[in-house]
């Protein structure tokens, strides 16, 4: 534009100011790189299963192709190097299960047992007792519904199948290098770390802390034969996160499982006109009481049926196998028909009292005779 004889020019008043000020922005800084040095991460791809640790010399392209192979597990960029990404996933929070285990390693067992007994012989410093085992309880229900095998809680740890511990560090001959394998597998025997922050997943929702159902999923999964994965969706993927605190079982931890125990003979819920006898609850029953768990457990002679909703979903179980911490000591029967509308009491071990629910849905006969139940014994049998 031009006033009179001289030319005026307009500069975008941006660039003008920057000028003046003499302010130039800068780019933003790079994340720091996760602090995992070269000797620790070879110690975490040996652990694991990457590497082969054979050779006493471990060479630049062995550490090249131990990366691939943890990349490509993982579903990382495919670089060979220890970038970022490596590092940081190598600091997640996971289980101490080799991710490439050997042929015929110990979790490579499948049990011969229709019934599995287990036990919590001790806890965790941030979560009720109760909670602990009621999630357990989920846990082994959720695997129950892919498999022909009964999961029954036991007190006496010495003799369960499987016993799950909290301990403050990593068992021994774990393979935890980063101090964040908060839950591992030995054989039968679960490890978990007690002074991690867990939580009952999704109540809870700490960053820092591990849902413990998922833990609970994923380690009795090794109990049963079954290694990791690489889907994320799978409850045997060995990375535990907060987004991935599944409730249930993907389509290939049912496939997996079932490769190794086949398909499960019949279903907790018994279809119409079904003959399959050994599901129903017996007319005659000897004593009936609920756990903790909402649970309902019908007694008759030497066995027990375990009833949720209604509906059978175990049974019958020979007595004399399991007994829970929550079996009372004694247990006492009145005889109810459908028309009544009354309780029956139970005092449990600690002696406190408690009822179960009405009984409308439970054939039992008018008349029946108290019966006083003795831990350890066979339950008469009925002669009303």
């Amino acid at each position: 534009m031009i006033f009179g004889r001289t030319p005026v020019f307009f500069l975008p008043c941006c660039v003008i100011i920057a000028s003046l000020s003499g302010v130039v922005a800068k780019p933003p800084e790079p994340p720091e790189t996760p602090d995992l040095s070269e000797k620790k991460a070879t110690t975490y791809l040996a652990a694991y299963g990457y590497l082969n640790t054979t050779s006493h010399h471990i060479t630049k392209n062995d550490l090249k192709e131990a990366l691939l192979k943890f990349q490509s597990f993982m579903d990382l960029p495919k670089t060979g190097e220890l970038d970022r990404e490596v590092r940081e996933t190598m600091l997640l929070i996971r289980c101490g299960v080799s991710d490439r285990p050997v042929e015929g390693s110990i979790d490579s067992r499948i049990w011969h047992k229709s019934i599995l007994t287990w036990n919590i012989s001790s806890f965790p410093e941030t979560i009720p007792e109760s909670e602990v085992r009621e999630t357990a309880h989920n846990a082994f229900s959720t695997w129950e519904k892919a498999l022909s095998i009964n999961f029954l809680e036991t007190s006496q740890g010495r003799h369960a199948d499987i016993v799950i511990n909290f301990l403050e560090q990593a068992p021994e001959g774990s393979h935890d290098i980063t101090g964040n394998a908060v839950a591992e597998t030995v054989g039968a025997r679960i490890f978990l770390r007690r002074d991690h922050q867990w939580n009952i997943f999704p109540k809870d929702s700490a960053i820092d802390s591990s849902n413990l159902f998922q833990a609970f999923l994923h380690e009795i999964g090794h109990v049963l034969g079954l290694h990791h994965s690489h889907e994320t969706n799978s409850v045997m993927y060995p990375i535990f996160t907060q987004t991935n605190g599944k409730s249930d079982l993907s389509a290939s931890d049912v496939e997996a499982v079932r490769g190794l125990y086949g398909v499960v003979q019949g279903t907790a819920e018994l279809s119409p006109g079904s003959t399959e006898k050994e599901r129903k609850c017996p007319k005659s029953l000897n004593a009936v009481m609920q756990a903790n768990n909402q649970h309902i457990f019908v007694f008759k002679g030497d066995h027990f049926w375990k009833f949720k909703n209604q509906k059978v979903v175990q049974g019958p179980l020979p007595l004399h196998q399991v007994r829970p911490p929550s079996f009372p000591r004694k247990s006492c029967f009145s005889g109810l028909s459908q028309r009544s509308q009354n309780c029956k009491r139970f005092s449990n071990q600690q002696g406190s009292d408690g009822f179960v629910r009405r009984t409308h849905h439970l054939r039992i006969r008018d008349g029946q005779e108290d019966r006083t139940v003795q831990e350890g014994r066979e339950f008469p049998e009925n002669t009303a």
